[in-house]
């Protein structure tokens, strides 16, 4: 039967952003809710539809401040309403454990079942041992990891008996997915056409519909069997070395960025104008890189098209004024996938699709042995030195991705930790930066996009994640010269409660988004003191409306509360590959007029 899935009332409410004035909160949200939620269950529980269960979900509660009295009662009155509006209600709480105060809370609630994700944190299955379960619900026991593409039986398996155990009676507990499989590609057949995945790591994988068959070969079995199903194992895959390779000064930029700064590009103007890295990726240029990758055409044709497509974005950046040049990226197809086919260690898939956010899909890489360059080969130089070369004496960024969204973007391993693999694909950023510098660049932007996608979502356990990943940053760029100018870039999150940590990555430019978020994060940044240069965006990369001068110029002025004109960048939002030419050049136009702007009335003040 058909189970509709309904993002909570309480879920909702909290991630809901509140604008000044409104005098909303998220408790008088939630109680606007509830009666539409009411109605919706009561509508779907009738006449033709005749729907048996409804799935709530409700992350939120994973969060720390589920713990407070607001969040607790919220939760407990729109539920003891909600209980029984309808259908039967599954409750499910995904991406990490509920502490042993909002467990206590949630399974008392009036549903049906309550489903919970033991794969996140073994803290999970050890709070149901200790606090039990009520024998008037069921539990949905989230076992089979729906965050990764690795078979896992075995654990599975453990974790499901310590669970039946707990509850007393097998019948009332439901195998399920930790949470959604739309976090993981649909089905591993569809590989079977093409080579790329070796065969020995292949047999550990499972995609969403091996998943799901696990699930029912779990679910049928006893709370007496046991699994010897393969798992991910250090004796089945290569362990880490790059650890070996790190000393403590490998963290450390030669000079504080107060002394270095002045060595980095001083010919540029106050108010230097350039782009986040991408342009317009054309219907001719996908062309190019599929007949490449199918063979059609040779490496040296392919490389002649992409060089002469460089050579054209150089032409236009000179006509329009900027100060640093872009590449452009035309042979890349996505940050993190371009990066994995240039690395040992990582594979891709041919049908591995997952969504990343609209109707935008990406096909996240593998991580299944150490990382490193292949045979030590540089990754991005030789784009780099045609674009240079073209550009002359305008200074050219080396384009790469950072290690801790090369992590965040992938199926990691699972018989290490995170951390120790993003040292591996540090080290090897580090070796691409001293490459580029060997090749006369003198800014290398690391985008670290993902810094904050996998950090986890209780305050009191981010600390961790944030030391280890703002090391490895430092790891793959403090090796460059005093007069590199590093660039990091961050883009659409939230990262206004760990300015320190941003600050700490030691970059001499952070380039944000700016202009959706109403200047919020620059404001944050303000009050915090922070001293290196900034490029907020000016417009926002993701409307096809081409900004005015006039609007950009205003949003310059408003940054010179926080840095003077000379560490005050000027560049759009974030990569502009989605977008059309005939949007991206007046936009950028523009935006170099407002600099010129700006610039003659700092001289003229």
């Amino acid at each position: 039967s058909v189970v509709p899935i309904v993002l909570g009332p309480v879920t909702l409410a909290k991630l809901c952003k509140y604008v000044d004035g409104t005098r909303k909160t998220a408790a008088v949200l939630v109680k606007e809710l509830v009666p539409l939620y009411k109605a919706l269950l009561e509508e779907l529980g009738r006449g033709a539809t005749g729907v048996k269960e409804v799935q709530l979900h409700e992350p939120w509660l994973v969060m720390s401040d589920a713990e407070t009295e607001e969040v607790r009662s919220l939760t407990t009155a729109a539920y003891k309403d909600l209980g029984s509006a309808g259908p039967a209600v599954n409750l499910c709480v995904h991406f990490d454990s509920l502490s042993p105060a909002v467990y206590s809370y949630v399974v008392k609630l009036p549903v049906k079942r309550v489903t919970l994700d033991f794969c996140r944190s073994k803290a999970m299955v050890e709070i149901v041992e200790k606090q039990g379960f009520p024998t008037t619900k069921e539990l949905g026991a989230g076992v089979v990891d729906g965050r990764n593409v690795w078979r896992n039986e075995a654990a599975a398996g453990a974790l499901l008996q310590r669970i039946r155990k707990a509850v007393h009676d097998d019948s009332r507990v439901v195998v399920a997915p930790s949470c959604s499989l739309q976090f993981v590609p649909y089905d591993l057949a569809f590989e079977d056409e093409i080579g790329s995945i070796p065969a020995e790591v292949k047999g550990k994988l499972a995609f969403a519909k091996q998943k799901l068959e696990v699930l029912v070969g779990l679910s049928k079995a006893s709370s007496s069997s046991s699994s010897s199903s393969s798992w991910i194992g250090e004796d089945n895959l290569t362990g880490v070395e790059g650890a070996k390779k790190v000393t403590p000064e490998m963290y450390t930029r030669s000079q504080p960025f107060k002394e270095r700064r002045g060595k980095q590009l001083a010919e540029l103007p106050d108010f230097p104008t350039t782009t986040i890295g991408s342009f317009p990726q054309t219907a001719e240029i996908r062309k190019l890189r599929r007949e490449w990758k199918e063979g059609k055409i040779g490496k040296a044709a392919y490389e002649e098209q992409i060089d002469k497509e460089i050579e054209r974005v150089v032409a236009i950046q000179k006509d329009i004024g900027l100060d640093v040049f872009v590449h452009g990226e035309p042979e890349r197809s996505d940050m993190v996938e371009y990066f994995a086919q240039k690395l040992d260690g990582m594979l891709l898939t041919r049908h591995g699709w997952v969504q990343s956010y609209g109707s935008r899909y990406v096909r996240p890489p593998v991580i299944y042995g150490t990382v490193s360059r292949k045979k030590g080969e540089a990754m991005t130089v030789r784009e780099f030195a045609v674009c240079q070369k073209a550009s002359g004496t305008v200074p050219v960024k080396g384009m790469l991705t950072g290690p801790v969204t090369i992590l965040n973007w992938s199926f990691c391993r699972v018989d290490i930790p995170r951390a120790e693999q993003a040292v591996e694909v540090a080290l090897a950023v580090r070796e691409e930066v001293a490459d580029l510098e060997a090749a006369g660049c003198r800014v290398v932007q690391v985008d670290e996009a993902a810094l904050r996608e996998r950090m986890p979502l209780k305050k009191e356990e981010s600390g961790n994640y944030l030391e280890w990943a703002v090391a490895c940053f430092r790891l793959s760029t403090c090796g460059a010269r005093p007069s590199t100018q590093v660039v990091t870039h961050m883009c659409y999150s939230t990262f206004e409660d760990i300015i320190g940590k941003i600050d700490a990555m030691d970059a001499d430019v952070l380039t944000i988004e700016n202009s959706r978020s109403a200047g919020e994060m620059v404001a944050a940044l303000s009050s915090y003191g922070y001293a290196r240069d900034l490029g907020a965006g000016v417009y926002d990369i993701h409307s096809p409306v081409v900004p005015t001068m006039d609007d950009m110029a205003a949003r310059l002025q408003g940054l010179l509360s926080l840095l003077p004109p000379s560490r005050t960048w000027v560049n759009p939002d974030c990569g502009l590959k989605t977008r059309k030419w005939d949007e991206v050049i007046p936009s950028l136009k523009n935006m170099v007029t407002a600099a010129h702007k700006l610039r003659e009335s700092h001289v003229s003040a």
